[in-house]
């Protein structure tokens, strides 16, 4: 049986044009927010290209120093 999340993250997937693994990489932070990326989520949310990369920028620097 299908659930509600996973037809969520489904609709989600298709509006960004990711796949489900892809999408499930971007939730579990192992896939980066690329600049194509960035800008689906920008039309999707209405938020920024340069707010999604600089969350993703911050999000690796945090990582990288072992802060997350």
């Amino acid at each position: 049986f299908p659930t509600r999340r996973s037809s969520d993250l489904a609709r989600f997937a298709v509006m960004v044009g990711l796949t489900l693994v892809e999408v499930g990489g971007l939730l579990r932070g192992e896939a980066e927010i690329t600049q194509r990326l960035a800008k689906a989520l920008e039309r999707v949310f209405g938020v920024s290209a340069a707010f999604w990369m600089a969350r993703e920028n911050h999000y690796r620097e945090s990582k990288r120093f072992g802060k997350i």
